[in-house]
């Protein structure tokens, strides 16, 4: 649990990441911020409903919500689920006691945060067992499997046992606790990290540089409210995460007199240890929680086609992407290119997918339209 010098929620995740290049270009070396593809099914979809029909504290939301808004589960879903969901509100609503606008209301608010996959994508491939077999066990489960498949996700976040006896790749709820306290450590982590890098880039040489500035900065810290205190103490924080930082820093101020040394000591020393202590803390509990998380993850089967992954990068992004945006999100999600000259091929990839088009701006979105057909027989990888 972050400490009272320090509030960091994991909806600031997304905000924090965009710090992370700024970080590696002035030679920091932050671990990557993770991100899981999952499916949703009809029933996780019913489970968030009835915690909203129940919950007695405004503003309360589930794990799943959390972790949507904080990026680290990019939620995808067949179209068909609107559909499926809004035919039963009402009778969800009758056995819970609770009036449909209420239900309907917690529905248009999850939904959202999904990203619903065109059901003229869904065209099930030829020979596949795990697709006869859920025709077979319950046709309703096909299209969640199809959309894990189209999307390069790495499972479906289900309740639904019929899945798993047709093979596919499912996860349960435990894995979203796992990356629930996964995202708000590396919030903390990322927060006190980019804080510190960027502050002390830009005011470093003048505070280290004049003994006068920083008895000034110290004595402004003494008197400055919790939030002055905190974005002061974090500014420091990029020169004294190391120990040898701190001894250089703690020996310079000896040169300027008792005073300055004192004012180290009883102001911007004992904040400076704790963020760290915190920054360690932090940073070890996300990479537990990662460890926990990725441990159940069923084992991917085969290779990843790179038209899936990619297509579920621009479909998951949610807004228009550059190429290299693309790039980024179809090899954080674990494809591996054989060739060194990726980007031009992804391009070609692009180009061919009938799902996809790109704007004047040379940036990819997901067509509002598609022919039924959509995919080039030239592009399968």
């Amino acid at each position: 649990m972050p400490s009272r010098l320090l509030l960091a929620k994991s909806d600031d995740l997304p905000t924090f990441s965009q710090f992370i290049p700024l970080l590696r270009a002035l030679g920091a070396s932050p671990s990557p911020i993770r991100q899981i593809r999952l499916v949703i099914d009809a029933q996780i979809v019913v489970s968030v409903l009835s915690f909203h029909a129940r919950r007695e504290k405004p503003g309360a939301r589930t794990d799943l919500e959390e972790v949507i808004l904080s990026g680290t589960v990019i939620a995808y879903a067949p179209d068909w689920i609107e559909t499926e969901i809004s035919k039963h509100l009402p009778d969800i609503a009758d056995k819970w006691e609770v009036s449909v606008g209420e239900l309907a209301a917690a529905w248009d608010g999850f939904r959202a945060h999904l990203r619903l996959c065109p059901e003229s994508d869904l065209i099930p491939l030829d020979g596949k067992d795990e697709y006869a077999r859920l025709r077979v066990i319950d046709p309703n489960d096909l299209p969640y499997a199809l959309t894990r498949e189209k999307v390069g996700a790495v499972a479906v976040l289900t309740k639904d046992r019929d899945f798993r006896k047709a093979g596919t790749p499912v996860v349960t709820s435990e894995i979203i606790v796992d990356l629930r306290e996964y995202a708000r450590s590396k919030a903390v982590e990322l927060r006190i990290r980019a804080g510190g890098t960027v502050l002390m880039t830009a005011a470093a040489g003048t505070l280290l540089g004049s003994g006068a500035a920083l008895v000034g900065a110290a004595r402004l810290i003494a008197r400055a409210p919790m939030v002055i205190q905190i974005l002061l103490a974090v500014g420091a924080l990029a020169l004294l995460i190391h120990p040898k930082s701190r001894a250089t820093i703690g020996n310079g101020l000896k040169n300027f007199g008792s005073s300055l040394l004192d004012s180290w000591e009883t102001t911007m020393a004992p904040t400076i240890l704790e963020l760290v202590e915190e920054h360690a803390t932090a940073r070890r509990k996300a990479d537990e929680s990662w460890e926990r998380a990725k441990a159940r993850l069923p084992e991917r089967r085969g290779r990843l086609l790179l038209r899936d992954v990619a297509y579920g990068a621009v479909l998951g992004a949610g807004v228009p992407l550059t190429l290299g945006q693309v790039q980024a999100g179809t090899l954080a999600h674990g494809y591996k290119p054989k060739g060194r000259d990726f980007a031009p091929y992804l391009q070609t990839v692009l180009r061919r997918d009938k799902r996809l088009e790109r704007d004047s701006n040379g940036r990819w979105s997901v067509r509002t339209s598609v022919p039924p057909q959509v995919l080039d027989p030239g592009n399968a990888l």
